[in-house]
């Protein structure tokens, strides 16, 4: 499962206590996971002199949360280099 799916299910949990926001849940993912594993300075947020690991996704999750499911990703940037997809 990749984190998309998890969160879509973050997003969309059964129970409204249970429930993140869009921005809530894409925190998690990014910035606190690398807080969780104590590399924080060196990725977790796009900012210079960290690691540039991000996605370019087909749509916007903040626009239509309920449809996160459906969302794809097109292009992969992994440490500064597309590793995934076609920039054209």
């Amino acid at each position: 499962m990749g984190p998309l799916h998890g969160i879509h299910h973050a997003v969309s949990a059964p129970h409204d206590a249970q429930r993140l926001s869009v921005g809530e849940a894409i925190a998690a993912y990014t910035r606190d996971a690398a807080y969780a594993e104590f590399t924080e300075d060196d990725k977790g947020t796009l900012e210079p002199g960290k690691l540039a690991d991000a996605v370019v996704l087909d749509a916007d999750p903040f626009a239509e949360p309920e449809s996160m499911a459906d969302i794809d990703v097109e292009i992969t940037v992994v440490d500064g280099d597309i590793s995934y997809g076609d920039p054209a």
